[in-house]
């Protein structure tokens, strides 16, 4: 697997696996970057690989990466302008530990996520992100709820756990 494939794939199982603090061993985003070249990272064509170049940069912690990504997508088409970029905005804040103004603006944009396209699965990252940012915050209730309207969604033993461990 390479280039866009591997940025959209690989990217984001590896983010969810840093916010999840389940990965063992060596980090191999460098190794998804690789692959893609530095225009998809950088300028890429669609909100969609705008979307998954935002996460891999952030899994690799490429805060200049993270903001060329952004002032390329406030040049680009509306839903670039209107999605990625405060995405792109709040991964930076992510990278920077700044947990309140990152949940904050996750928060905003997420109703607008879907214009990116893909699926709901494939946008679900940007939401574990919240949480992340949210538990991260101190936010704790807010996580809370959002894990229970997702657990209202769709069933997930993965969230009922998460659920149960912000309740204790």
């Amino acid at each position: 697997m390479d280039g866009v494939r591997a940025l959209v794939d690989s990217g984001s199982l590896l983010w969810r696996a840093r916010l999840a603090g389940a990965w063992q061993g060596p980090f191999p985003i460098g190794d998804v970057l690789d692959t893609a070249p530095v225009d998809v990272l950088e300028r890429p064509a669609t909100a969609f690989v705008a979307l998954h170049a935002a996460i891999a940069l952030t899994a690799a912690g490429d805060l200049p990466g993270l903001r060329r990504l952004r002032v390329h997508a406030l040049r680009a088409d509306e839903v670039q302008r209107s999605v990625i970029a405060p995405l792109c905005t709040a991964f930076e804040d992510i990278l920077e530990e700044r947990w309140t103004e990152a949940a904050r603006g996750l928060e905003r944009l997420l109703p607008r996520l879907p214009g990116v396209g893909g699926s709901a699965a494939q946008r679900e990252i940007v939401e574990e992100t919240l949480l992340f940012a949210l538990v991260s915050a101190g936010r704790c209730d807010a996580a809370r709820d959002r894990l229970e309207e997702r657990l209202d969604r769709r069933s997930s033993p993965h969230d009922r756990r998460r659920l149960t461990a912000l309740s204790s």
